[in-house]
């Protein structure tokens, strides 16, 4: 069968719906799933709202007016970049009872699994506990535009012109792209290492960047690449043009997060290190591996049908 590899998260003891053969899914465009866990979203700019629209957000539907449309804003951003700041890793199922990154577990997260292993009288691997964590979606609750479309305010919706309509809907049914800006540069960052990856430096093509996505190969195959643990080397990925120790990701356990590079420089005053380019290089290597010398022209025809 081979060794099935799972991205989670032990602190929030949650996983990813994608695993599988590090060989099949680190190429499918499953690893995009772990740009929407890590991507930390940008409040979009305040607009003022018509008089009605205000009526009816604010004062029809139930939330009060002193919350405003920021803080409508800033409770939609809360459930987006879940992971962003916390431990992650891509644990394979061939991994032995006591073999994990060091520092991915505080002491109480030890002594707690060390209890479990009392209950289960028996070793508990990294896998084990991947088995039973909760797997995470990322999406917004629909309260409040179920509340617009009910009985009670569904007809003063309707007798809106239709980019009223649509201003409502953006604020009480948001998109994930309003907190994702396209015109701006983003950067995976490794807050463990203090190192970051820039965008430009990953994307095949400039016009494949949409924000923190990037299509074929983007943050989320850069972080899967560096975040695998495992015991054993088999991976179902030819090794001759890459590291080998895949499966001892440098990266296994680190706490990332995806941002702009505005944000980068406004928040921070310490020394960070680019290692964009002995990434983009790693990439390469490992792709090179799947579909030999001419990868780049393969997976981009590939994206295009």
């Amino acid at each position: 069968m081979g060794q099935i590899f799972y991205i989670a998260c032990p602190s929030a003891q949650e996983v990813l719906p994608a695993y599988g053969k590090l060989g099949e899914f680190l190429f499918s465009g499953s690893p995009r799933s772990i740009v929407e866990v890590l991507a930390v979203p940008v409040r979009p700019v305040i607009l003022a709202l018509a008089a009605e629209l205000h009526y009816l957000i604010f004062e029809k539907l139930d939330i009060t007016d002193s919350i405003g449309r920021r803080h409508i804003q800033t409770y939609f951003m809360s459930f987006l970049g879940p992971w962003a700041g916390k431990r992650i890793l891509c644990v394979g199922d061939y991994v032995e009872a006591g073999d994990h990154p060091p520092g991915l577990f505080t002491e109480d997260e030890e002594r707690s699994m060390e209890n479990k292993e009392k209950e289960e009288e028996r070793p508990m691997t990294l896998a084990n506990w991947a088995y039973v964590y909760a797997t995470i979606s990322v999406k917004f609750p629909t309260t409040l535009f179920t509340q617009l479309l009910s009985k009670n305010y569904y007809k003063q919706y309707c007798r809106m012109s239709g980019s009223d309509r649509s201003e409502v809907r953006k604020i009480v049914n948001p998109e994930f792209s309003q907190f994702y800006p396209k015109d701006q540069p983003w950067i995976l960052r490794n807050l463990k290492t203090r190192e970051y990856v820039r965008s430009d430096a990953i994307a095949l093509r400039p016009e494949y960047i949409h924000g923190p996505n990037i299509d074929v190969i983007g943050f989320g195959e850069v972080v899967l690449s560096r975040i695998c643990w495992s015991s054993d080397p088999s991976v179902n990925i030819d090794g001759r043009k890459y590291n080998r120790n895949i499966h001892r990701g440098i990266w296994a356990g680190h706490c990332f997060d995806i941002t702009t590079r505005a944000q980068h420089e406004e928040r921070v005053n310490e020394e960070w290190k680019d290692v964009s380019e002995e990434v983009a290089k790693e990439i390469a290597n490992i792709w090179e591996s799947e579909y030999g010398d001419d990868w780049r022209r393969i997976v981009m025809e590939g994206h295009r049908h």
